[in-house]
């Protein structure tokens, strides 16, 4: 299932997130991306990012089902966009989110889900998929904190500014304002703002 957010919102949320907040970076982060060799956008700091998420009931990791997820989120969106990370748990959020919207209790223009990344969906080139799968290990708190970092500056200004907000969601300032780079076919990106695309 294709579950679209509503994209001024998701690309308000963006702007404001990457306007307003700060991601921490370690040594321990620096020396796991510089393992993936051949993949520009692994080794990028971390960073907020719009873009598609591909959600399952069970987990997955390597080349092929990266290559899967690629070719599943292209087919979904009507290759409207790309796949940027997987996510588990947000199948059930958004599911349950919009059969609560089709009974008329909340309004699913509202609805925005944050991915951060713990780890990669492919191992390194130097290592093979059993030495990474479900490694969390080096990821974990600095997803935790990203997650805060990059969502409280969101929250926080619908809070503060709820007069203006009530009535409708907030859109984004300018259109040029838009995430303006896709990652490239070979790339593992961590994103931190993501569009939902459970499956």
């Amino acid at each position: 299932m294709n579950y679209a957010l509503n994209p001024k919102l998701s690309l308000w949320a963006y702007q404001f997130s990457k306007a307003h907040a700060s991601l921490g970076d370690s040594k321990a982060l620096k020396n796991l991306r510089e393992e993936y060799v051949g993949y520009p956008a692994a080794q990028k700091p971390p960073q907020i990012m719009l873009g598609a998420t591909l959600a399952s009931a069970r987990y997955w990791h390597g080349p092929a089902r990266t290559q899967w997820a690629r070719d599943w989120v292209n087919m979904w969106t009507g290759g409207k966009d790309r796949f940027f990370t997987t996510s588990m748990e947000q199948a059930a959020y958004v599911g349950t989110l919009k059969r609560l919207a089709d009974q008329g209790l909340l309004d699913f223009d509202r609805v925005m889900m944050m991915r951060t990344a713990s780890n990669y969906c492919m191992p390194p080139p130097s290592k093979g998929v059993m030495d990474t799968v479900g490694d969390e290990s080096v990821g974990t708190k600095p997803a935790f904190e990203a997650q805060y970092r990059a969502g409280s500056v969101v929250v926080n200004e619908l809070l503060k500014n709820w007069d203006r907000y009530k009535l409708a969601p907030p859109v984004p300032a300018q259109k040029q304002n838009q995430p303006a780079t896709q990652p490239d076919e070979t790339d593992i990106a961590i994103p931190i703002v993501a569009r939902e695309y459970p499956v």
